[in-house]
């Protein structure tokens, strides 16, 4: 007997993957999915007769949004709604990272206060200024008293050396043990990972297969993984990120006709017995 099953209990949604529709490369797999919704619209046009009754709707303009919640920030999701692609670091290929640090001024013997101060990281710019400014960090954790970069140290000035991560500090007598120093400068990352965002770039399209277990309504052991799967998809490029624990990364697409489909489907809706 052909397998035949209509009414479905909907477990969850398991996953989101987005791919290349040419290459079949996956832009994201999306896998930990909150408020799944799909909504499907038409316009519509209706025939009245002499009196203004409505005696027939004809329906076309068919469209369809899919939105969803992955409860993890995702890089993958990012980049294809940036419409660009998650750029690695490596040896050869090193990216210019942000840092900054608060650094306390500790002793170099007994009594005596350590000048210098050392970084995580090898800072780069200009040599000798790769670090423009300096300040006191503040006990309320304000700004406090700036010093500028120098080709000496001075009361007002302090020196960077770059290739030994190290900063030789002013000699002004209000730097003293325990003193924290707020320090801000770049690096080159050798492990790291990047995604931007270029004004003008179109968000990936492609084809998005959306993943769903199912129940059987008269026995919830039986599951069935469903799939809903749009062969041509354009996601937005409007995204609204809360940046705190309890934030989630929303997505959208909508579901465009397969031009080249002789059927011109939207979407497909299929459940395998297996």
């Amino acid at each position: 007997m052909a397998f035949n099953i209509d009414n479905l209990l909907i477990k969850k949604v398991r996953r989101v993957v987005f791919t290349d529709t040419a290459s079949g490369d996956i832009y994201f797999n999306a896998s930990e999915i909150e408020n799944p919704s799909l909504n499907i619209t038409s316009e519509n046009t209706q025939k009245t007769d002499a009196l203004g009754v409505p005696v027939a709707t004809f329906y076309n303009g068919d469209s369809a949004e899919f939105s969803a919640e992955n409860s993890l920030f995702s890089l993958g999701i990012l980049a294809a709604q940036f419409g660009s692609d998650i750029e690695q670091a490596s040896a050869d290929n090193k990216i210019v990272t942000p840092c900054v640090e608060t650094i306390k001024v500790k002793e170099s013997s007994p009594g005596v206060m350590n000048e210098k101060i050392t970084l995580k990281h090898v800072p780069i710019g200009e040599k000798g200024s790769e670090i423009p400014v300096i300040y006191i960090l503040q006990k309320n954790k304000a700004l406090g008293k700036k010093y500028v970069v120098g080709a000496a140290k001075s009361a007002t000035a302090f020196t960077v050396e770059a290739a030994d991560k190290t900063i030789t500090l002013p000699t002004d007598s209000e730097i003293t043990k325990d003193t924290v120093i707020f320090v801000s400068y770049e690096y080159e990352a050798e492990s790291a990972v990047k995604v931007d965002k270029v004004s003008g770039n179109e968000p990936l399209s492609g084809k998005a297969i959306v993943h769903v277990i199912f129940c059987d309504p008269c026995n919830k052991q039986t599951e069935y993984a469903g799939w809903l799967v749009f062969g041509n998809a354009q996601l937005s490029p409007e995204v609204d990120l809360t940046f705190d624990t309890e934030s989630t990364h929303p997505l959208s697409f909508t579901c465009q006709k397969e031009w080249c489909d002789e059927e011109g489907k939207l979407l497909s809706v299929i459940v395998p017995e297996a």
